[in-house]
């Protein structure tokens, strides 16, 4: 009584007899000779034992061993003799691939977009549209929020240049500023422009928060709302003769 081992191809579901040998030849792994998959055939065999053929007359006894043998050829003719890979392994699932394709996508956009917050972080915080979302990711990030700033919404009154009482060559200015903004802001830079009756520029002057500043407005740092704040300026009087003058403002930073 010899051991017949039955395995099935879990691809096309052929089934194939095999002897131990065979399963031993590429440690299990066998290809279909269906359709042409390898699979390991230990996975997916069961043992079948051959009952012994009662003892017949010589002249019965050929064509039953013939006849049992016949359907084990049949069989084993479907096997492939094609070297097989002794590494062989189960193919991986599609959606593998793509997944971890998803994943690498991901976080380089992540990262991408990580750069740009943190080059653009001050502009990004000044816009209503970004300002939210970073200021839920501040905390966790442990970043810290720069004040908004809005100069269009800062505007002057009452600006007056006059001769200065005490240096002939000096002016005197005088101008009322607010900010109109619903929210405080940091004090602007001041820029007063001198320019002719055609509107040529002769000469123009940047005064920082500190230069205008004085009292105890000197001390703050932020720019209240709807807050007449005065200020006043000795400047050196431009040459050519100006017509015309203009107060503007920039932002701090």
């Amino acid at each position: 009584m010899t051991d017949t081992l039955i395995t099935q191809c879990p691809h096309c579901h052929t089934r194939f007899n095999l002897q131990p040998s065979q399963l031993k030849a590429a440690q299990g792994a066998v290809r279909c000779g269906i359709c042409r998959e390898v699979f390991n055939a230990s996975s997916h065999c069961n043992s079948a034992r051959t009952q012994p053929v009662p003892a017949r007359s010589q002249a019965q006894q050929t064509p039953l061993r013939e006849q049992a043998i016949r359907p084990e050829l049949e069989q084993l003719r479907y096997l492939s003799d094609e070297p097989l890979r002794l590494d062989w392994q189960p193919k991986k699932n599609p959606w593998q691939r793509w997944l971890g394709w998803g994943l690498v996508n991901a976080l380089a956009i992540l990262l991408l977009v990580g750069q740009y917050t943190y080059h653009n972080f001050t502009q990004l915080a000044r816009q209503d549209s970004t300002r939210p979302w970073l200021a839920a990711l501040c905390p966790l990030l442990g970043c810290q929020l720069p004040a908004k700033v809005d100069v269009q919404q800062i505007k002057s009154s009452n600006l007056v240049v006059r001769k200065h009482p005490e240096f002939s060559a000096a002016l005197l200015v005088d101008a009322i500023i607010y900010n109109r903004a619903p929210f405080s802001q940091p004090f602007p830079l001041l820029e007063l422009t001198f320019s002719d009756q055609h509107g040529q520029r002769l000469a123009s002057r940047l005064f920082k928060p500190v230069e205008y500043l004085s009292g105890e407005l000197a001390e703050q740092q932020q720019m209240p709302q709807q807050t007449p704040i005065h200020i006043a300026l000795e400047i050196l009087e431009p040459k050519g003769g100006a017509d015309n003058y203009s107060l503007s403002f920039l932002s701090p930073d």
